[in-house]
């Protein structure tokens, strides 16, 4: 059963989901303003933080997640950063009609190209054990669903709103996966950032403006700001998938 943490009542229901190689902690900080106008869950991705069974894929935490949320609720809206933006809209591919918004942060949705032999060693080389809560198997496997994502065209029947946002400095494929989720997305907006990759941990200060204000349908106010991408990275480490 996967494990969310949960603040239900009678407000519209918000999904917040973490990104690969990290935790439902991602969402610890002003949780407390959420819950002011939204039921809250706050789900932890399979093999996960909290979770101490092994990461499953993509799809089986879509499915089991969209299953729970229907039992509940008949609409939601979610914010959901890199591979739990891949898990969002394979929800949204499942059902088109369920999510009124979604807010997803550097969602890769072209498949790398890579072997699985090469994606083993890119896992093992790139796996920093102080930078996240995933055992080195459970990372590896996580790489592996993560690297192999493929949008599939049913993605355009999706009739909510949607927000997708990358940094400038972000790799081509999540580029190349952002322009395919605009071109078939009807209702969908794009944004660009000059922050690192893992921005919705390190600028959500900036960004959670907009975020609200998609969220109730209001206008959205984008400052423009010319900040050293080099320096954020180095804060940051862009360690999250």
């Amino acid at each position: 059963m996967m494990k969310i943490e949960r603040y239900d009542s009678d407000k519209p229901l918000l999904i917040l989901l973490h990104s690969g190689n990290s935790s439902e902690a991602e969402w610890e900080d002003g949780k407390e303003k959420w819950i002011e106008n939204y039921s809250l869950w706050i789900p932890t991705i399979s093999g996960h933080g909290k979770d101490e069974g092994p990461y499953t894929s993509i799809y089986e935490n879509a499915e089991e997640l969209l299953k729970l949320v229907k039992e509940q609720y008949q609409e939601a809206k979610i914010i959901a950063r890199g591979l739990g933006a891949q898990i969002a809209i394979q929800m949204m591919e499942m059902d088109p009609k369920y999510f009124t918004h979604a807010i997803l942060e550097s969602p890769l949705c072209v498949p790398t190209g890579l072997l699985k032999w090469m994606l083993s060693i890119s896992a093992k080389i790139s796996y920093y054990p102080k930078s996240g809560e995933m055992e080195k198997k459970k990372f590896i496997r996580m790489l592996k669903d993560n690297s192999s994502f493929l949008l599939q065209e049913s993605i355009k029947d999706f009739e909510g709103k949607a927000l997708i946002f990358y940094s400038v400095s972000e790799d081509k494929l999540i580029k190349k996966s952002v322009q395919y989720l605009e071109g078939y997305m009807k209702n969908s907006q794009v944004l660009s950032f000059p922050y690192p990759h893992g921005m919705g941990i390190s600028h959500r200060d900036e960004l959670l403006p907009i975020w609200e204000a998609f969220l109730k349908d209001e206008p959205i106010q984008k400052e423009e700001k010319n900040e050293n991408i080099d320096e954020n990275k180095k804060e940051n480490g862009g360690e999250n998938l």
